[in-house]
């Protein structure tokens, strides 16, 4: 008597496969902007089969992720080039030939990037002394309360 496997005709699910980089492009072409079509168009496959591929149970982690580092790129690209912006800004509220409404306006945006700047700054110092109390209490192994008011 000899045993045999029985073969099997059924195709995979996606859901169970591995996200395929044809996919993870169009996915990222999705999120960037493109249009299904698009970005179907551009890995050679249908809008709809790339839509079935949202089920996937990697997809949105992934999108996620992509997305993520896009933000990331602008804010170092903006944050690179803040010194730039900050002439700019420096240049329109000193010029004579700025309107006194856009001086009003652009005055109020430098009054509003000191204060937030001014402000994170402040609050990242708070939170770095509350994480030292925090630490210094829990090294001490005691059973203090910490008033994070007084800090």
């Amino acid at each position: 008597m000899t045993i045999s496997a029985a073969k099997s005709t059924n195709k995979p699910k996606i859901e169970d496969s591995l996200l395929p980089p044809k996919i993870m492009t169009a996915s990222s072409m999705v999120a960037s902007g493109s249009s299904y079509d698009v970005a179907a168009a551009a890995v050679n496959m249908t809008a709809k089969q790339l839509r079935k591929w949202n089920k996937h149970k990697d997809t949105k982690e992934f999108l996620e992720r992509v997305i993520s580092e896009k933000l990331d790129m602008g804010t170092n690209k903006l944050v690179n080039n803040w010194h730039k912006y900050c002439d700019e800004l420096d240049k329109a509220a000193l010029d004579e030939k700025t309107k006194p409404y856009a001086k009003r306006e652009i005055i109020q945006l430098i009054h509003q990037i000191i204060k937030d700047n001014v402000l994170e700054r402040n609050q990242t110092r708070k939170i770095e002394e509350i994480k030292d109390a925090l630490l210094n209490n829990e090294n001490s192994n005691g059973n203090n309360l910490i008033n994070i008011t007084e800090l």
